[in-house]
């Protein structure tokens, strides 16, 4: 038995480790010693299709199109396709009024709310551009983003480009602590390194774009995130997703742990309710891009069960064999309690930064959990509800 635990520990820890620390490593290196040099043109101007899908956002909506049609590009070669999604706020009076103003802006209103996905896909069917772009409704894109975005256009093998996305916090003393600013900038670091060798496994949602010929329905019988699924898709073809530093946009974060905490579990849901539409991804073929969609996704979605895993078997260790393994599982229960000790120090207004950290990655990995479950053996909802806005 105790073979086994040390086998299942460290199976379960080696899971882990790769996750976080060696995957992140390796794409480091790659990008360093073995960066795809790409064919890039500031001045290409190819046809857009902006899409965005909003419900109730009547808040964010004008500011977002009239930031985009502040963009350094050419308006005649720019179109913004806005769904309204069953808002029953002041959204559609917002997108009316754009739509008088400017001839590019065109809105469409649904009665009923039918889902993000099914919105875009039917914004799609009515687009016109070489380029199909998206943007989340409250995402304000910077003046040269779109220059930078489209400036890959020329190459033939880059199939889709993400732009950066900064988070703020609208009011940090409002704050309750959340660290998704931290957590925010290791992974665009991540990305950035995934999009120096055209592996790029997940778009910044409020800001990419895909050629028209490589966008895919979403499916109607799955649950997805719409920047997941295009960029593997566009990775299944064959074609390459870079990632663009310089085409920045800004949006808010999650003005609390709590409402990040929800928006964790419903990503996490609809990533693993769309796998099945993307097992293509994982063939060994496609290489580097295999080994990312891997690394990245699948084995961080399941690494809290494996996580849960290491931590049971050091502790059925300790329990029958003791002697040094009461230091790993000493180790791994301090970690916790340390992490519930953020969480109740938060609560009565004390913030310590580390300890916030491990409360903040532990909520993650209960997300992920949650998330997978209802993935599995919860009901299907596509209707949804934007994140508060401050």
């Amino acid at each position: 038995m105790e073979l086994a635990l040390l086998i299942i520990g460290g199976v379960s820890a080696a899971v882990f480790a790769h996750t976080y620390f060696l995957y992140p490593l390796s794409m480091a290196a790659l990008a360093t010693l073995a960066p795809r040099k790409y064919r890039v043109d500031v001045g290409a101007a190819p046809r857009l299709s902006i899409l965005i899908s909003a419900r109730n956002e009547e808040r964010v909506i004008e500011r977002t199109v009239r930031r985009l049609l502040a963009c350094d590009y050419d308006r005649e070669k720019l179109e913004i396709l806005v769904g309204s999604d069953g808002s029953t706020d002041g959204t559609n009076d917002h997108l009316g009024r754009l739509a008088e103003e400017f001839t590019n802006v065109r809105p469409f209103f649904s009665e009923k709310s039918r889902g993000k996905a099914a919105t875009l896909n039917d914004l799609a069917t009515r687009a016109r551009g070489e380029l199909i772009g998206f943007c989340d409704a409250n995402t304000y894109y910077s003046e040269r983003a779109l220059r930078e975005l489209t400036k890959y256009y020329p190459d033939e093998r880059v199939g889709g480009v993400s732009g950066e996305l900064t988070l703020v916090e609208g009011d940090p003393d409002a704050s309750d602590g959340s660290q998704e600013l931290r957590y925010w900038d290791l992974e665009c670091r991540l990305k950035n390194f995934e999009g120096k060798v055209g592996a790029l496994v997940g778009a910044n949602g409020g800001i990419y774009w895909v050629r028209r010929e490589l966008y895919v329905p979403f499916p109607p019988d799955r649950l997805v995130n719409d920047d997941f699924f295009q960029a593997v898709k566009v990775l299944e073809a064959g074609k390459d997703f870079v990632y663009e530093p310089l085409a920045s946009g800004v949006e808010d974060a999650a003005p609390t742990i709590s409402a990040e905490y929800r928006r964790k579990t419903r990503i996490q849901e609809r990533n693993f309710d769309a796998l099945p539409a993307m097992w293509g991804a994982l063939n060994p073929a496609r290489g580097v891009k295999a080994y990312a969609f891997f690394s990245h996704k699948i084995l961080r979605w399941v690494s809290p069960f494996f996580l849960a895993t290491f931590v049971a078997a050091t502790w059925l260790a300790a329990a029958f064999y003791g002697d040094w393994y009461w230091l790993a599982a000493g180790a791994t229960g301090g970690a916790l309690a340390l992490s519930a000790l953020g969480w109740a120090l938060n609560k009565l207004g004390a913030r310590v930064g580390i300890l916030l950290a491990g409360y903040y990655f532990f909520m993650t990995n209960v997300a992920f959990v949650v998330g997978a479950f209802r993935a599995l053996f919860g009901k299907r909802v596509a209707t949804w509800e934007p994140t508060e806005r401050r």
